[in-house]
C-alpha cells in the first residue's frame, strides 16, 4: 500500500488514558471507552474521566483549555507551545505534569500542535523527509529510511512527541542561510530547542529523540553557535547513556530484520555522537569529551548503500580494528578517522610526562594518517563522493598535531622545526591540489550535499598558504590561498560556521600578527575558538 495513502485510513476507536471516575471509584473494570464506556452505558449513568480538563497557554495570557481525548488528530490541537513559557492550572482543574499517566499525552498534544504549524501535512513532511534523506542524512545516516516511512502516515493519528521532535529536527538542519545572514538563532531554532526542553522536563528518552537532538547539535556545529553545541553534545552523551546506549548491546542484536534494524541504528546514532563530539573539540583545541573512546572491538557500521536500502548483512561486521586497505562504507571510515582525532586531540591536550613516549606517539599518530591520506584522497574521489567528512576531519587532526610540536616544551631543535613546516607545508600542497581538482568551480557546486565537517580544515588550509604566502612572497601561495576562500565562500551558502572562519581568517590577512622569525607554533593561537 503506497505510503502517502495510509493517512486514510479510518483510526481505530479512541479510548481514554486511564478509567472512568466511576469505575475507578466503584472499584470496576472499565473499558475506557468514549464518549461512554460500556460499565456506564450498562446502567445509565454518566461518563466522565480525570484527563478531560487539561491547562495549556494562550497568547492572552494563561487560561484552562478543556477538550475531550480525541479520536482524530485535529482535536489534540491545544493553543500555541509558543505563547507561553510554562503551564498552570487554573483553580480546579487537574496539573497533567503532575500525573504520570497524563504527562506523556499531553506532550504528545503540546509538540504535535506545534510541529503541525512548522511542518504542514503529514504530505509535506514526506516531501521534506525524502529531501533530507537525499542531502544532509548522507553526512549523518543514523536512521533507518525504511522505519521512519513506514511510521509517517500515522504522524498525526496517533502523534507522538518524539516522531514529531525528529520531524522538526529535520526542518530545522534543512535551513540554508540568506546571503546577508551573520547568524542561524532564528525563531524556528528557539522553537525546536524549547519544544526539546518539553520532551526533557516530561521524561521522554526514546532513540528517535537523540536522533533529534543529534541532528539539533548538527545545526549548532555548522552554523557556529556557540556555546550551544558544546552544551548539546554533552546533552546527547547523556541521554544517549541513560538510555544505556554506551552498554554496546547493538552489537548482538536478536535476529529478526526489525530488531536488526533497530540495533543498527543505534549503533550509528552512538557512533554519530562520538562524531560531534571529537570534532566539536576539535574545532575548539580542546579534549573535553562527552563520551568514553571506543574500544578496537567495536563494531563499525555496515555499508551506507545497504543500509539505505534496509539491507542487514549476515556476515560479521567490521571492527574499529579493522585495517584501513579494508573497504568500508563512508560512515565507518569516519568512526575509524575521529577515533584518531579523538587521540590526536588527548596527546596535545593531555601530554605526558614522559618525553620520549610523547615524541614516538606523535610519530606514530602521523605515521597513521599520511597513510590514511592517499586512501581517503581516492575513496572520496571515486566512492564517497565531494563532502565526504574523513579526510576533512584527518586534515585537521594533522595540523593540530604538527602544530603541537612546533609549540612543545622544551621546544623543537631548528632542525626538528623545519622538517615540520615542510611536512606541513607538503601535506598542504599535496591535499590543496587534490581539492581543487576534485571540486572544480566551487560556485556550482551542490549546497545542499555541502558537509559541515569540512569548514575547519578548510580555514586551516588557508592560514597555512596565508603564511607561505607573506613570508615567502611566491604567487602559488597567494594563489592556494584564494582557492580555499573563494571555497569557504561557497560553502558558507549552506553553513554559517564558513563564513564565520573566512571572516577570520580575512582578519588574520589584514592585520598579519605571525610572528615569523621564530614562531611559537604555526596557527594564531589567539584567535582559535572564535567559532565554536
Amino acid at each position: 500500500m503506497d505510503s502517502m495513502n495510509m493517512v486514510d485510513e479510518v483510526s481505530q476507536p479512541s479510548l481514554a488514558v486511564n478509567s472512568c471516575v466511576s469505575c475507578k471509584q466503584g472499584k470496576r473494570k472499565c473499558n475506557r471507552a468514549r464518549p461512554i464506556c460500556s460499565t456506564c452505558e450498562r446502567v445509565g449513568r454518566k461518563c466522565t474521566y480525570e484527563e478531560d480538563s487539561l491547562t495549556f497557554p494562550s497568547s492572552s495570557g494563561i487560561r484552562s483549555l478543556t477538550f475531550d481525548v480525541p479520536s482524530e488528530a485535529t482535536k489534540l490541537l491545544p493553543a500555541r507551545l509558543s505563547d507561553a513559557s510554562y503551564i498552570f492550572p487554573a483553580r480546579g482543574h487537574i496539573d497533567p505534569f503532575l500525573h504520570d499517566s497524563l504527562r506523556g499525552p499531553t506532550v504528545d498534544v503540546m509538540i504535535s500542535e506545534e510541529a503541525s504549524r512548522i511542518l504542514g501535512s503529514v504530505h509535506d513532511v514526506h516531501l521534506l523527509a525524502t529531501s533530507f534523506f537525499e542531502t544532509v542524512w548522507k553526512r549523518l545516516p543514523i536512521i533507518c529510511q525504511f522505519g521512519f516511512f513506514k511510521r509517517l502516515p500515522g504522524l498525526y493519528i496517533k502523534p507522538n512527541a518524539d516522531l514529531l521532535m525528529l520531524c522538526t529536527a529535520f526542518h530545522l538542519v534543512m535551513q540554508r542561510p540568506s546571503e546577508s545572514s551573520r547568524s542561524m538563532q532564528s525563531s524556528l531554532y528557539v522553537t525546536v530547542k524549547s519544544c526539546m526542553s518539553l520532551l526533557e522536563s516530561a521524561g521522554i528518552l526514546t532513540l528517535e529523540s537523540i536522533q533529534a537532538r543529534v541532528f539539533i547539535c548538527l545545526y549548532e556545529m555548522g552554523h557556529g553557535i556557540h556555546p550551544a553545541a558544546s552544551i548539546s553534545i554533552g546533552a546527547c552523551a547523556r541521554s544517549a547513556r541513560a538510555m544505556g546506549l554506551h552498554e554496546k548491546s547493538f552489537q548482538y542484536p536478536q535476529q529478526t530484520l526489525q530488531k536488526r534494524a533497530r540495533a543498527e541504528s543505534e549503533k550509528r546514532t552512538w557512533w554519530a555522537i562520538i562524531i560531534l563530539d571529537r570534532y566539536i573539540n576539535l574545532c575548539d583545541q580542546d579534549a573535553l569529551f562527552a563520551t568514553e573512546d571506543p574500544k578496537p572491538s567495536d563494531h563499525l557500521p555496515i555499508d551506507d548503500k545497504k543500509w539505505a536500502q534496509n539491507i542487514l548483512p549476515d556476515e560479521n561486521p567490521m571492527t574499529l580494528a579493522t585495517p584501513n586497505d579494508f573497504r568500508v562504507g563512508p560512515f565507518a571510515r569516519e568512526c575509524q578517522i575521529i577515533h584518531l582525532a579523538g587521540r590526536v586531540l588527548r596527546h596535545v591536550v593531555h601530554p605526558t610526562s614522559d618525553l620520549a613516549f610523547q615524541r614516538e606517539e606523535a610519530l606514530q599518530l602521523e605515521r597513521t594518517f599520511v597513510a590514511f591520506l592517499p586512501l581517503l584522497m581516492e575513496e572520496q574521489e571515486l566512492e564517497f563522493g565531494l563532502f565526504c567528512p574523513a579526510l576533512a576531519i584527518s586534515r585537521s587532526a594533522l595540523f593540530t598535531l604538527y602544530d603541537s610540536a612546533l609549540g612543545a616544551d622544551p621546544p623543537p631543535s631548528d632542525e626538528n622545526r623545519r622538517t615540520i613546516i615542510q611536512s606541513i607545508e607538503a601535506s598542504s600542497l599535496r591535499t590543496a591540489h587534490f581539492t581543487h581538482g576534485l571540486y572544480g568551480d566551487a560556485n556550482i557546486m551542490p549546497v545542499e550535499d555541502m558537509s559541515p565537517f569540512q569548514a575547519y580544515s578548510q580555514y586551516q588550509a588557508g592560514v597555512v598558504f596565508l603564511r607561505l604566502w607573506k613570508e615567502t612572497g611566491e604567487a602559488v601561495y597567494k594563489d592556494m590561498l584564494n582557492n580555499y576562500k573563494t571555497l569557504m565562500k561557497a560553502f558558507a551558502r549552506r553553513w554559517i560556521a564558513a563564513r564565520k572562519y573566512l571572516d577570520l581568517l580575512e582578519e588574520q590577512q589584514s592585520n598579519w600578527c605571525f610572528d615569523t622569525a621564530r614562531p611559537a607554533t604555526f596557527f594564531p593561537k589567539a584567535k582559535r575558538s572564535k567559532v565554536l
